[in-house]
């Protein structure tokens, strides 16, 4: 028999219009926020340790249970849908997808570069540039305006590599902040310009993919499809690069006895 607190606290929870349950597994350190319409609830953050398949459900349902919350109240969905890892993203995006479908929820995918400028939101005449790792020389990374509510793309989201992301830094006006986990290889020009790197910004939260979905949501966007909703990677990964083909020589000839 509950107590009359947790009734209380049961019909103060239910008067809100939204409970979203907002996904980001795309890197080392994954998160999972529940939010409302008052904003964010709680948010849960962990290193999944090559475990995030057995880790990710056991995280949501203790996320939900303080709050009397079972996962059929949640009434829409936000999962980071990279780039990043490429594991790690699948695994996110198919929880929230199969979650979405089964419970008919609406569901929003949001960039991951975009999620990490997302703090940044409202400071005037600021230019956001994102960089996480992809392979060797290669970075994904897109610039966004940050003055209003959401970070509008200047660069758009891409595979670069990093040569030209200095080339593109250099060439943007006005004050630059750097982040992500790929930024603190700019270091040099940021010395030499008017460049800022934020280290504590090195990945996305859920919070930040919650709250830019609520974005969508508030500007009439009814969501993505759950069925199609897929990984974006902006490159293959490595397992799919062709091999360099081995030298085929020809068979030796042996030498004939006479």
């Amino acid at each position: 028999m509950p107590e009359l607190a947790d009734l209380k606290r049961w019909s103060a929870l239910t008067e809100q219009e939204l409970w979203m349950l907002a996904l980001e597994t795309s890197g080392d350190v994954c998160s999972v926020a529940l939010m409302s319409n008052a904003g964010v609830i709680e948010e849960v953050t962990f290193q999944h340790s090559m475990h995030l398949s057995e880790r990710l459900m056991g995280t949501i349902e203790d996320l939900l249970a303080p709050h009397s919350l079972a996962i059929t109240q949640i009434t829409r969905f936000a999962v980071g849908v990279g780039p990043g890892s490429f594991t790690g993203t699948r695994i996110g995006i198919t929880t929230a997808k199969t979650l979405a479908a089964v419970l008919k929820r609406p569901i929003y995918g949001i960039s991951t570069l975009q999620a990490i400028a997302e703090p940044y939101c409202g400071i005037p005449g600021v230019t956001v540039i994102t960089v996480l790792p992809c392979r060797k020389t290669v970075m994904f990374s897109a610039a966004y305006d940050v003055s209003n509510g959401v970070p509008i793309p200047r660069l758009a989201p891409d595979a670069r590599e990093s040569v030209e992301i200095l080339h593109q830094i250099r060439r943007l006006d006005g004050t630059i902040i750097l982040c992500g986990d790929g930024a603190s290889a700019f270091t040099r020009v940021a010395d030499a310009t008017d460049v800022h790197i934020v280290q504590a910004s090195r990945w996305p939260s859920a919070q930040s993919i919650g709250r830019l979905a609520i974005a969508r949501m508030n500007n009439g966007e009814p969501g993505d499809n759950a069925i199609s909703l897929t990984p974006v990677y902006l490159a293959p990964p490595p397992i799919s690069q062709p091999k360099i083909p081995i030298p085929q020589h020809p068979t030796p000839i042996k030498p004939t006895l006479t």
